[in-house]
């Protein structure tokens, strides 16, 4: 039964001279019809606030999925619900997020033919390009390599008399730090790239950068800075009275002097972010750096040196006034 104006009028005028149990029935009635299709939106408005699905694709340390897992869950709260990737429940679910916690992860996905778009997390700004090159479905990453300008800034702070850097690069790659170069140019820095041919010639290379630079800037290039390297890299800076920043936080505990990295818990709040920007307007945004980070210091290596350390906060709000965390060179 549907009551017009005129019609609700009319049952008014007779329920108002009905008997009294009628004129109950009837008011019952009049507002069982009334309420029922708010009720009905009601239960429609439910089912299309039913939790998004995210996908999470780890990596092959599986504490650490599950700890990143908590974190994101946490910061979601239940207008999702995250689980483990799995290729057959996104071919179901194909517009449904997946958020990928380093490189391997991201190629897990590539590999599996779908259109879901993807959050990429913890891999360095050139990984996620060359992969985002062969693709079309929707990608956005949250690089995990601090930028080599705030690298290189970092290293003045701690060095305030320091003008020039050194690079070291694979033969062919000068080329890709050339925005560096002019970048450092704006805060009265310049530096220098190395290139190293060949594995052999890498400390005698690094002789020479070292005259030149006050201190060594790491990059994430794993040709010239891995577990084979590292150790005669550090030596070899450290006969000249040199330091090493960066490239890393993990080269910090291996000898560098310093770093900066961002926290698992900025890139959890991060990527809650952008998958509720995603549930509201159905995209995650330009791909970014953290907008937060913090700093690791080598201490023992600082006294070795006897280089004075300068209070992380100072630093941190220093560097932040540059406003130079959107910016790569790698």
């Amino acid at each position: 039964m549907v009551f017009t104006r005129r019609g609700n009028d009319a049952l008014l005028w007779y329920i108002d001279r009905a008997h009294p149990i009628l004129a109950l029935l009837l008011v019952i009635l009049l507002i069982t019809a009334v309420i029922r299709p708010a009720v009905a939106q009601s239960m429609d408005d439910a089912g299309t606030n039913a939790p998004h699905t995210v996908y999470l694709v780890g990596t092959d340390n599986e504490p650490f999925n599950q700890y990143f897992l908590k974190l994101l869950e946490q910061r979601l709260g239940t207008r999702f619900e995250v689980r483990p990737y799995d290729e057959d429940q996104t071919s179901d679910s194909p517009a449904q997020p997946v958020v990928t916690l380093d490189a391997n992860a991201l190629d897990r996905v590539l590999d599996h033919s779908s259109s879901a778009p993807v959050l990429a997390l913890m891999l360095t700004r050139r990984q996620f390009e060359r992969r985002a090159q062969t693709t079309d479905r929707p990608l956005t990453a949250i690089f995990g390599n601090p930028p080599l300008i705030r690298q290189a800034l970092l290293g003045r702070e701690i060095l305030p008399q320091s003008s020039r850097v050194a690079v070291l690069a694979q033969s062919g790659r000068a080329g890709q730090y050339e925005g560096l170069l002019e970048r450092l140019r704006h805060y009265d820095m310049e530096a220098e790239v190395f290139t190293v041919s060949g594995p052999d010639r890498l400390v005698a290379t690094l002789n020479r950068a070292l005259q030149y630079g006050d201190f060594l800037l790491g990059t994430t290039d794993p040709a010239i800075y891995n577990r084979q390297t590292i150790k005669p890299i550090l030596l070899t800076t450290y006969r000249n009275s040199r330091i090493l920043i960066g490239p890393e936080k993990a080269f910090v505990r291996a000898g560098a002097l310093a770093s900066t990295y961002t926290s698992m818990k900025t890139y959890a709040r991060i990527a809650a972010t952008r998958l509720r920007e995603w549930g509201a307007q159905g995209g995650m945004g330009d791909s970014d750096y953290p907008d937060d980070f913090l700093i690791r210091y080598n201490r023992q290596v600082a006294r070795s040196l006897n280089i004075p350390l300068p209070e992380k906060a100072d630093v941190i709000k220093a560097l932040r006034q540059t406003q130079t965390t959107a910016v790569d060179d790698e």
